[in-house]
């Protein structure tokens, strides 16, 4: 790409009005781009590429697990805030006024 770029004359191509310049410089620009860059197609944007189906499964087992969490309906997240509420309305440091 850098020797054709090298072999453009560039003083003939750049003549007149800056309009025409820069529209001679980007059709040359497009044509070397699509002569020497690689074009890859992406197949899915759902998952990273680096993410096989083993992966895919744990993470969706890891959010079910913390929706049911979530769940204040659910006995698990029912039994954790029942405990802190008892914990919390249990004096557990004694003050020394005096």
């Amino acid at each position: 790409m850098r020797e054709k770029l090298r072999l453009i004359d560039w003083k003939s191509v750049l003549k007149g009005s800056v309009d025409n310049c820069w529209t001679e410089f980007k059709k040359i620009l497009l044509e070397l781009r699509n002569m020497y860059v690689p074009v890859t197609k992406v197949k899915d944007k759902a998952k990273a590429p680096w993410i096989n189906n083993k992966a895919v499964k744990w993470v969706k087992k890891k959010h079910r697990v913390f929706r049911k969490y979530k769940d204040s309906s659910h006995p698990a997240c029912q039994r954790v805030s029942k405990l802190a509420r008892e914990r919390s309305r249990e004096p557990s440091i004694t003050l020394k006024v005096g």
